[in-house]
């Protein structure tokens, strides 16, 4: 007596697909899941744009504080070194007494 396998699949239910099972109801992936996790997707790449964007700004602003402060430096400067020149210039007296004596 020889032994025959049955190689053919059972048929499936209207309702089994893969993927599915059955405890009670019928579960498996369902199109609202899918479109919920796209959704959520959706929302963490644009939180993580929103994120990048702020940082950009912070690191602008930055930049932009930092020439402010070096331009203000280089202002200081600027005066005090008029102010210097200014102090040097009126302390300057010539001796003119001498050109008046001849």
């Amino acid at each position: 007596m020889a032994w025959v396998i049955n190689a053919t699949s059972r048929p499936l239910y209207p309702q089994e697909r893969p993927g599915t099972l059955c405890i009670g109801v019928w579960v498996g992936p369902r199109p609202g899941l899918v479109v919920l996790l796209i959704i959520i997707i959706i929302i963490i790449i644009i939180i993580i744009i929103i994120i990048i964007i702020i940082i950009i700004i912070i690191i602008i602003m930055i930049i932009i504080i930092i020439i402010i402060i070096i331009i203000i430096i280089i202002i200081i400067i600027i005066i005090i070194i008029i102010i210097i020149i200014i102090i040097r210039v009126t302390q300057y007296k010539p001796n003119l007494s001498s050109e008046h004596e001849l």
